[in-house]
């Protein structure tokens, strides 16, 4: 049986080239080629000489004996579904006057709570304001199981998550509109607490000359969701 041959028809190919299936939905794979020094070497996206889903991302040369070269072929390729989501939850740290619950423990500047305190300013054009200075102790000196446990509190911790969608293509990815909400997305549990999800970010890169991988950044709400004056829904 005649040898099979590739490049320019002086490459040869050698046993053991393979394809994997991934369980990410992707393909990966090598082959091994031997040529003469001067024979054109693998084509950056060509197929795979067992399956034409995969082609060749990168090519590594090797000088062997007699002027000969071995050409190490990389493969690439998406067999079905890539999705793939990542979640990460944390806190993050916001002015006290921002918490939902805010009027019900400081009250207002007419009828403070816990030591709430504000003064009235008057800006450049003569408008008059109050400034939030913040808790005090009701009682000069309170110590104890009477003290205000709210003295000195300026920020409160409020739970954020970001959610990441994964995938590949093997077509140029559509950009979808940023800073809008979902109520949902594909494969994803909402936590308790979030109502929707803002779409902060959406980067690609190209892999080979047929394949993109591409990363949707998702910004977990809280239970109010994203205000609809300001961010579109999708």
């Amino acid at each position: 049986m005649a040898r099979k041959t590739y490049g320019d028809g002086s490459l040869t190919l050698q046993p053991g080239a393979s394809v994997t299936e991934n369980d990410d939905g992707t393909l990966t794979g090598t082959a091994t080629f031997i040529g003469d020094a001067g024979a054109a070497g693998v084509a950056i996206g060509s197929s795979h000489p067992y399956n034409a889903r995969v082609e060749c991302t990168s090519v590594q040369f090797e000088g062997i004996t007699n002027g000969r070269v071995r050409h190490v072929a990389s493969y690439f390729g998406v067999s079905n579904d890539t999705r793939r989501v990542s979640y990460s939850a944390g806190v993050a740290s916001e002015d006290i006057q921002l918490h939902p619950k805010f009027a019900s423990f400081a009250g207002t500047p007419g009828a403070s709570k816990n030591g709430a305190k504000w003064v009235k300013r008057t800006d450049d054009l003569g408008i008059e304001y109050y400034e939030w200075l913040g808790f005090f102790n009701g009682v000069d000196g309170a110590e104890g199981e009477g003290a205000n446990s709210l003295v000195g509190v300026t920020n409160y911790l409020q739970p954020s998550g970001t959610v990441e969608v994964s995938y590949y293509t093997s077509s140029a990815p559509k950009m979808k509109r940023l800073a809008v909400s979902y109520n949902t997305i594909k494969g994803f549990s909402k936590p308790k607490g979030v109502k929707n999800f803002l779409l902060t970010d959406m980067p690609y890169r190209q892999i080979g000359k047929s394949f993109y991988q591409v990363t949707e950044t998702y910004l977990a709400s809280d239970e109010k969701g994203w205000n609809r004056y300001i961010y579109d829904d999708a």
